[in-house]
């Protein structure tokens, strides 16, 4: 199955499957602009901006009228105040498959501090499966697939060490929020081991990026960190 990353982690998030199919659009409208032609469906998994940008999505239904925007109950009334019309907005009940133009689409519930959800998508008889911004792929089970994209936030090492310093530093740190709503590599490894086929393929999103101590405190006060 193909996959294009335009953007994974805390600055924007949108990954293009087979060309028609875009997960989440929290990146610019210049971004998606040269894949535009092709989508069809544009999957969204939560409100939070790094995943949903507003202007990018309106720009979107305005230039292709036809693009579908799928999403679960939490995603309509964002989609609407974005200038989406209701009609081009595909609602979908996690736990059920969908088939739309083509493919077969499938939402599960993931824990986050909004709500939010993961996507399978079976196309041009492949499967991927789409999971960021959650803590926990426990009581998941998605064997064989062809494809996994799956956020790998950081190692646990990494952020007892990035929590400690900045605890002795007097920082704020967000790493305790972060291990609640972020996969560790060690967990998302463990569950991809219990998973994965002997030909699928694993592609890890949402990699954290420490742009240093204070900047993170500074976006925390501001209440527009993405990674809590």
């Amino acid at each position: 199955m193909r996959y294009e990353i335009i953007s994974t982690g805390s600055n924007g998030n949108g990954v293009v499957i087979n060309d028609r199919i875009l997960i989440d659009c929290g990146v610019s409208f210049k971004s998606v602009r040269p894949y535009m032609k092709k989508l069809d469906i544009v999957l969204l998994t939560h409100q939070h901006s790094d995943h949903f940008r507003a202007s990018t999505v309106y720009a979107l239904h305005r230039s292709r009228p036809t693009l579908r925007f799928c999403c679960c109950s939490w995603m309509v009334e964002p989609l609407s105040i974005a200038g989406v019309s209701p009609r081009a907005i595909d609602l979908i009940e996690a736990g059920q498959w969908y088939r739309l133009l083509g493919a077969m689409i499938y939402a599960f519930p993931l824990a986050h501090n909004v709500p939010n959800c993961g996507w399978l998508v079976y196309d041009n008889g492949q499967t991927a499966m789409y999971a960021t911004d959650t803590g926990t792929m426990d009581g998941l089970s998605f064997k064989d697939l062809d494809l996994y994209l799956i956020e790998a936030n950081h190692t646990e090492a990494e952020l007892e060490a990035r929590a400690a310093a900045k605890l002795e530093a007097g920082i704020y740190s967000y790493e305790a929020a972060a291990a609640v709503n972020h996969l560790s590599q060690e967990r998302t490894l463990a569950w991809l081991a219990e998973n994965m086929g002997q030909h699928s393929v694993y592609q890890f999103l949402h990699q954290h990026i420490d742009h240093g101590g204070n900047q993170d405190a500074e976006q925390n006060d501001k209440g527009v960190d993405p990674n809590i």
